[in-house]
């Protein structure tokens, strides 16, 4: 519904303006603007961490299946062919474990912007909306389960930093 660009633009989908009711309109507004709350060295910083982690998962992804293959070839014995396949596996893992933190952060400090200007209660009804009107497939829930922190590790941070009251 939003995006906030490397250069510091803001972008809403129109269509989503339609769709949504104002108060999902506004908490994407305010998600975004939290994203911009870094300022500008902390921007380079994520971005630069961002990509290099994105490619660096990107990498691991496209390494698995060679990584399988060689297990297969290379794997002195059948008893040693888990240890293979578990090291290819793991490594592919260990490269997605950064990108995934990356984008936690960046995630959870918008998102507790967006709870600090319109509260957890609000928070919590905007998302219901959000995921009621969404039919997003398997590959988009992945991608979101990876890009963005579960929501109740959101609520439990907003609420031990005191962060939009009830």
């Amino acid at each position: 519904m939003g995006d906030y660009s490397p250069l510091g633009t803001l972008l809403m989908n129109e269509q989503a303006k339609e769709d949504f009711s104002e108060d999902v309109v506004d908490y994407v507004f305010l998600h975004e603007v939290g994203h911009d709350q870094m300022g500008f060295i902390g921007r380079a910083l994520f971005w630069t961490f961002y990509l290099t982690f994105g490619l660096l998962f990107l990498a691991g992804i496209m390494a698995l299946p060679r990584t399988l293959v060689v297990a297969f070839q290379f794997a002195p014995s059948t008893v040693m062919l888990p240890a293979y396949l578990i090291i290819g596996i793991g490594i592919t893992i260990a490269a997605i474990l950064p990108f995934v933190a990356v984008c936690w952060i960046d995630e959870t400090l918008a998102e507790l912007f967006a709870i600090s200007k319109i509260g957890r209660s609000q928070y919590r009804s905007v998302l219901d909306e959000i995921k009621e009107e969404s039919d997003a497939g398997l590959l988009h829930n992945i991608r979101l389960r990876i890009q963005y922190p579960p929501e109740p590790l959101i609520l439990w941070i907003a609420r031990k930093r005191g962060i939009g009251g009830q």
